[in-house]
């Protein structure tokens, strides 16, 4: 019989795709340096890509806030209080402990008068714990909203280390006003002028209430200190008022009839000025009473609120037949 024909099947080699080779291929056409090269090119490559990965969103992020904040800035500056507020918020969602963003939303808020300000001005001192300005800054903002308590615990927890600090004594003196204390405040005020003797404001707070002490001697110091603040376009106004109560309380009418006229052509007199003159002149000089209150009328037409008070006014001086003339 014929003997069978056994097929060898051959075992078939692997190739690689045209133009790719292994990496024990490729390291077979390099020298051993060249190779190291190529390794740590890509090596670093992959280190690039890693870093990029990692770091990059992170400047991005960190180049938006800046971004925001200049913006709500800006717009803090133009007083746009709403889109700095907007602004700030924004910068708060990416990076929740801003200090700068805190900043500026205390003072976006303070400017609008929003009670909103002691939230920020506490967030601030939460953030800066051992700045003296920052807890005083939330001292003063919680005695403007009538929040005592947060005031005299801010001053407290401060006041170890703020004794040689004048405005630490001004916040305490107000705290005192608030408090009804008013031997304290002056003494509070007395220690900030202590502590800054240059400065007017100081002066005419304490001034302010030496003008009222039943003490002769500290009575008459404190108008001598008011008299020359006349002289601050600054405290003008303020000068004059006390100075016209002043005298109008110790029935010196000479003394009060000068500061009446020079109030009453103060460039900077309020629509409350125009009453406290009247109400002088009501009791000196019928005529010049009179003549302020023909002035006083057509500028109480222009406000509703300062009609208003011109109408409770005269009806509490009896004047109630005037009201509609």
């Amino acid at each position: 019989m014929p003997e069978r024909i056994k097929r060898v099947r051959r075992k078939r080699r692997s190739r690689s795709l045209p133009g790719v080779e292994t990496l024990s291929d490729f390291r077979l056409h390099l020298s051993p340096a060249r190779f190291g090269i190529y390794l740590g090119i890509a090596a670093l490559a992959i280190l690039l890509i890693v870093a990029f990965g990692t770091y990059g969103s992170k400047l991005y992020t960190n180049w938006n806030e800046s971004h925001l904040l200049k913006r709500a800035s800006a717009a803090l500056q133009e007083k746009n209080f709403r889109a700095a507020d907007r602004y700030a918020r924004q910068v708060l969602d990416r990076h929740r402990d801003s200090l700068p963003a805190f900043y500026i939303l205390a003072e976006a808020t303070e400017k609008q008068n929003s009670e909103e300000t002691v939230s920020w001005r506490a967030q601030i001192a939460r953030l800066q714990p051992e700045n003296i300005d920052s807890q005083l800054n939330l001292a003063s903002a919680a005695l403007r909203f009538g929040q005592i308590d947060l005031a005299r615990k801010t001053l407290e927890r401060v006041a170890p280390r703020a004794q040689d600090v004048a405005t630490f004594h001004v916040v305490a003196g107000w705290l005192a006003r608030a408090e009804g204390n008013i031997a304290e405040q002056e003494q509070q005020f007395s220690l900030a002028v202590k502590q800054d003797p240059k400065n007017d404001l100081y002066k005419f707070n304490l001034a302010a209430i030496q003008i009222r002490s039943a003490d002769p001697e500290k009575s008459a110091q404190g108008r001598a200190i008011l008299e020359r603040l006349t002289q601050n376009p600054q405290f003008r106004g303020g000068t004059l008022r006390a100075l016209l109560t002043d005298a109008v309380d110790r029935n010196d009418l000479q003394g009060a009839d000068k500061f009446a006229q020079q109030l009453h052509m103060s460039a900077d007199i309020s629509f409350g000025d125009y009453l406290l003159c009247l109400n002088f002149y009501r009791k000196l000089d019928p005529k010049k009473f009179d003549a302020v209150l023909d002035k006083v009328k057509p500028v109480a037409a222009k406000n509703p609120n300062d009609l208003g008070m011109l109408m409770e006014w005269m009806n509490e001086n009896g004047l109630s037949a005037d009201v509609i003339k």
